[in-house]
């Protein structure tokens, strides 16, 4: 380690040596510039003040305000500052660099995954350079805008990672763990997990996924959303895709399948392509929404078009086994699908997806002010 400035100061009543103007530090690993630097030689502490920029083989860590460098453990830690790399820019009311490599960062951590253009907010967070692997915790929440809109994707946990594809550039993935809320104005989804592919501009909701979208409620094993800026999106529903919307009387439109892909722009679906076991209840209303009767449909193929939010055209192949059921006719167990299940009281909200529930752990950080210690990255 090497340190060079045009001033220097020894105080060695205070076992202190002081550093100012031109402040450079160079260690094998990073080169630190500083306004000012004060070294105490029996606890091996560095404490840099004013504006810093840290320079090492994974990025750039700045601050306005400074910090200290424990020399033993080579660990820097700073408050106000910016790490970064090709792939992030991490931000936060604390940073350390540990090991050189490893960054912890706590209070008002902000993320943002360059490849997706995509933000994410918490409180606490760590970043592995070598792994090109970020970690975000506390309350986190992904804001993306899509076609002038934000795009809002709340869950327990973030993780930033980078996926190798054979013969293509690298992508960059954000994975949501546990109770994963998605918020657009025409768009609302819940899942157990999801995962957001910057290569293919793709969410992935797995482990009891449902989305809402132009009014219907769509569930499957598997639903992928594909985000194309101001082109139409798709909607993919791999195995047991079940649709369901409400009516103005309260009764449920159902359409259920194998697989679907739907295409819809603005939040409104336009076409859908049903395969597998297809299957459709439709309920005729008159017109002052009195209910004349149900339209039940089985085929093993449907393609749908809609106009308005309403079903236009239907589609069957092969010829469909359909029956009307009149009104009088109609028994209650007839009306409803085997596996419908609605779920409008999980459906999520703007106001939902931004409220923050205070925590142990949360408070806990916010009125702490101990130095960033190695633990933080567990």
């Amino acid at each position: 380690m090497v340190l060079t400035s045009s001033m220097g100061l020894y105080d060695g009543a205070n076992h202190q040596v002081t550093f100012s103007d031109k402040v450079v530090l160079v260690d094998p690993s990073y080169t630190l510039d500083c306004e000012k630097l004060n070294y105490h030689t029996e606890s091996e502490i560095a404490y840099f003040q004013g504006a810093t920029k840290i320079v090492h083989q994974d990025g750039v860590l700045t601050t306005a305000t400074g910090g200290h460098y424990l020399v033993p453990k080579k660990e820097l830690a700073f408050d106000h500052g910016t790490l970064t790399t090709k792939d992030v820019i991490l931000t936060a009311d604390r940073l350390a660099l540990l090991n050189g490599q490893d960054c912890a960062a706590t209070g008002h951590v902000s993320l943002h995954a360059q490849k997706h253009d995509a933000v994410i907010v918490g409180e606490k967070a760590t970043y592995t350079e070598k792994e090109k692997k970020g970690v975000i915790t506390g309350h986190p929440l992904l804001t993306k805008i899509v076609d002038n809109e934000t795009m809002y994707l709340r869950a327990d946990k973030f993780i930033v990672l980078e996926k190798k594809i054979q013969n293509q550039p690298p992508a960059q993935e954000i994975h949501a763990l546990d109770h994963v809320r998605l918020y657009q104005q025409d768009l609302q989804g819940i899942a157990d997990g999801a995962v957001y592919n910057s290569g293919d501009n793709t969410i992935h909701l797995h482990s009891k996924p449902v989305i809402w979208c132009s009014n219907y409620q769509i569930t499957g094993e598997e639903v992928s959303l594909v985000i194309e800026e101001g082109e139409q999106a798709k909607l993919f529903v791999d195995k047991n895709l079940f649709m369901a919307s409400a009516d103005p009387v309260g009764n449920y439109n159902q359409v259920k399948g194998h697989k679907m892909v739907a295409s819809f722009k603005s939040g409104v679906i336009e076409k859908m392509s049903i395969t597998g076991n297809s299957e459709s209840l439709y309920f005729a209303l008159g017109d002052k929404n009195e209910l004349m009767g149900m339209n039940h449909i089985k085929c093993d193929s449907m393609e749908m078009t809609m106009v308005d939010n309403e079903l236009e055209q239907m589609k069957c192949n092969p010829k469909p086994i359909g029956v009307f059921h009149p009104v009088e006719k109609l028994e209650e167990n007839q009306m409803k699908l085997d596996g419908f299940v609605w779920h409008g009281e999980q459906w999520p909200t703007k106001e939902n997806i931004l409220e923050v529930l205070p925590t142990a752990d949360t408070e806990r950080m916010s009125t702490s002010n101990t130095p960033l210690q190695s633990k933080e990255l567990s």
